[in-house]
């Protein structure tokens, strides 16, 4: 545990430090500082998952600005892989107890390291944001072939196996007796909430070509940490502490 909280404090308090020294390219005198408010909506993957995100930036001067964000991403496990069913089923992840889905709400700086006018329609900008997060966790349901306590399929009348939609349990289901990946509905109604933290980092290059508009990509680091540990995996720890890379595709709109 102090490990990830170390990282976390570290990617929180020297984006502040880094923040306030460096060293900007801007023409001040260019219509694109001019802007207070801007409104972007983007997507993009990450190590483990895919995102969703919408960031609201406020000036503060021509080179500073406040961010307000937010985040939905679907999390995965680094030793999640599909496997094809033994029994011609759907495919499935063996070993997935529950799918996470992470919702971020962050504040933040944003600092302009260039501008368009001075890097002929390129703006580049670093940004930190820090802030709470919820952990949700679904449990997995998969397709299971009935058997006796002997191991034997259970038939109906029609001499056809029997399938019944279960709740994976690694103690009772195994690869033979699985058919495959149950409906993404089940497991709504017990669904589990796990309240944390996040820091993120990142690089924004905005290549738009009218001043007014926003069409970025961001790449970055994110450090969510967990009051709890996060059963995703059987036979494997709970994860309370996730470090990821991410690239993120933004569009958008600025105001005066």
């Amino acid at each position: 545990m102090k490990f990830p909280v170390f990282i976390c404090i570290t990617m929180s308090l020297f984006p502040i430090f880094l923040y306030g020294n460096m060293d900007a390219v801007v023409d001040t005198s260019a219509k694109d500082v001019l802007y207070k408010t801007e409104n972007m909506y983007g997507g993009g993957i990450h190590r483990i998952g895919m995102h969703l995100a919408f960031r609201t930036v406020k000036s503060i001067t021509y080179l500073k600005k406040r961010t307000y964000s937010l985040e939905f991403v679907g999390m995965h496990h680094p030793k999640e892989h599909p496997l094809e069913s033994f029994r011609h089923g759907r495919s499935y992840e063996y070993g997935k107890l529950n799918a996470v889905m992470i919702n971020r709400a962050g504040i933040g700086r944003q600092k302009s390291l260039a501008n368009k006018a001075a890097l002929k329609n390129i703006s580049i900008n670093f940004n930190y944001h820090i802030g709470p997060n919820m952990a949700i966790l679904k449990p997995v349901y998969l397709r299971i072939f009935l058997t006796d306590k002997n191991g034997v399929d259970i038939l109906d009348e029609e001499n056809n196996p029997i399938v019944n939609d279960m709740k994976y349990d690694a103690n009772e289901h195994d690869h033979f007796n699985i058919k495959g990946k149950a409906s993404s509905l089940l497991g709504m109604n017990e669904l589990k909430f796990t309240p944390g933290l996040y820091s993120k980092i990142g690089l924004n290059f905005d290549f738009a070509s009218y001043f007014d508009r926003v069409l970025a990509i961001e790449v970055g680091m994110t450090a969510d940490i967990f009051l709890k540990g996060l059963p995703i995996m059987a036979l494997n720890p709970k994860s309370n502490f996730m470090l990821s890379y991410y690239i993120t595709v933004f569009v958008g709109k600025k105001y005066y």
